[in-house]
């Protein structure tokens, strides 16, 4: 749950993105403006439906976090091994997160070499997925 503060909440990082400098552990000593990186996501005909009625991506509860790839050709590679291991189709979508909040998290590699991030879910709400960028 605290991932973005290295399981310490005393060590808190604003995930926000409204820092104006980075912790030596993110990224140094550097100066750092509002800045967003795009993440992906693999999701099946479940999800997509969910976030195309909400516009939000979203957890059942008690679920702590959700995966999402650093680059497109993480999350397409996901998908492709995803659609042959179980047979269902997914889906890409992309979205913007905060600079900070993404280098706060500790980069995960799952599927065979996808560099990952796992935004916890009480900051989900603050990644609004671009209905546009839907990849099949």
């Amino acid at each position: 749950m605290y991932a973005y503060a290295r399981s310490s909440p005393q060590v808190l990082v604003d995930p926000t993105g409204l820092m104006s400098r980075l912790p030596d552990w993110v990224g140094g000593n550097s100066q750092c403006g509002p800045c967003e990186t795009t993440i992906y996501r693999a999701v099946q005909d479940e999800e997509l439906k969910d976030i195309i009625q909400t516009g939000r991506f979203r957890n059942p509860p008690g679920s702590e976090c959700k995966y999402f790839s650093k680059t497109r050709a993480g999350a397409e590679s996901y998908a492709k091994q995803a659609e042959a291991a179980f047979g269902e189709k997914y889906t890409i979508v992309e979205t913007k997160a905060s600079c900070l909040l993404v280098r706060s998290l500790p980069e995960i590699i799952v599927d065979r070499n996808v560099p990952a991030v796992c935004v916890p879910t009480p900051f989900l709400g603050q990644l609004i997925p671009i209905v546009g960028s839907v990849k099949r």
